[in-house]
């Protein structure tokens, strides 16, 4: 504030002020001397202020889509289970897939497979799917699956899901579910 008004007097002096007319502004206050009690309650307000900024964005932890990760973890050991049954499942039938076909119809399967994005509940049938749900192929080795599309584009219109038969030798058909 004194370097405030050392400038006033310099700008007053050069255009003609008198230093009475100077007098007319208040004399600054001094600065409080802040306590010891001062300045741990600022340092423990600035403490506070970053704990919650780390709260807010915290670097060093994984992001978790549920605000409370703990419930989250209470169902990876379920989830993980039901994974791993699902690929033992689908390494079984792909496994009877590659005994049951030639090489180039195998490799069109995986190709279908890929294609269908999310597929789960892999089995090898007897039984092949209705008439009406046969669908061409002509891409593919196998010329024709039967498809049962059970959801067509939902409420959205963007997503799919149904089943697939994929035939194979001796009258056995491979079965999936896909989702996309």
């Amino acid at each position: 504030m004194s370097g405030a008004l050392n400038r006033a007097l310099v700008i007053g002096a050069a255009l003609g002020v008198s230093s009475q007319m100077a007098s007319l502004f208040p004399e600054p206050k001094p600065a409080k001397q802040q306590t010891q009690a001062d300045l741990e309650r600022l340092a423990a307000a600035e403490q506070r202020r970053a704990r919650r900024r780390q709260r807010l964005i915290n670097l060093t932890e994984p992001v978790m889509d549920h605000p409370r990760p703990e419930y989250e973890t209470l169902f990876w050991p379920e989830m993980d289970a039901y994974y791993e049954a699902e690929s033992r499942q689908e390494a079984a039938a792909m496994r009877e897939v590659r005994r049951l076909v030639r090489p180039k119809v195998y490799r069109d399967i995986l190709e279908y497979i890929k294609d269908c994005d999310r597929t789960t509940e892999f089995s090898i049938v007897n039984e092949p799917g209705a008439e009406r749900d046969k669908q061409d192929e002509r891409g593919y080795a196998f010329k024709f699956a039967y498809v049962n599309q059970y959801c067509n584009g939902g409420y959205t219109g963007d997503s799919y899901a149904g089943c697939v038969l994929i035939p194979l030798n001796a009258g056995k058909f491979l079965k999936f579910h896909y989702s996309m």
